[in-house]
C-alpha cells in the first residue's frame, strides 16, 4: 500500500518537477537576456557621452575661435582709429 502510495505520488509530481524546472530555465534565460540589454544600454549611454564630449569640444573650440578674432578686430580698431569710421 505504501509502494502504491509512493509510486502515485512520483506519477503525480513528475510532470510538475519538469514543468518546474522548464520554468527555472527560461527565468534564467530572461535573465540573461535582461544582463544583455543592461550591458548594451550602459555601452550605449557611454557612446552618446563620449559623442556629447566631442560636441561640446567643436562648440568651445569655435568661440575660442570667435573670441580671438574678436580680440584681434579690437586691437586693430584701436591701434588705428580711422578703421572705426563707417562709410
Amino acid at each position: 500500500m505504501v509502494g502504491m502510495f509512493r509510486k502515485a505520488v512520483r506519477e503525480e509530481a513528475a510532470p510538475v518537477a519538469r514543468q518546474l524546472a522548464e520554468v527555472r530555465g527560461l527565468a534564467n534565460q530572461t535573465n540573461r537576456r535582461i544582463e544583455k540589454l543592461q550591458a548594451e544600454l550602459e555601452a550605449e549611454r557611454h557612446d552618446r557621452v563620449e559623442d556629447l564630449a566631442v560636441l561640446v569640444e567643436l562648440i568651445s573650440s569655435g568661440w575660442r575661435t570667435v573670441e580671438k578674432r574678436l580680440a584681434r578686430i579690437e586691437e586693430q580698431l584701436a591701434a588705428e582709429p580711422q578703421l572705426r569710421e563707417v562709410a
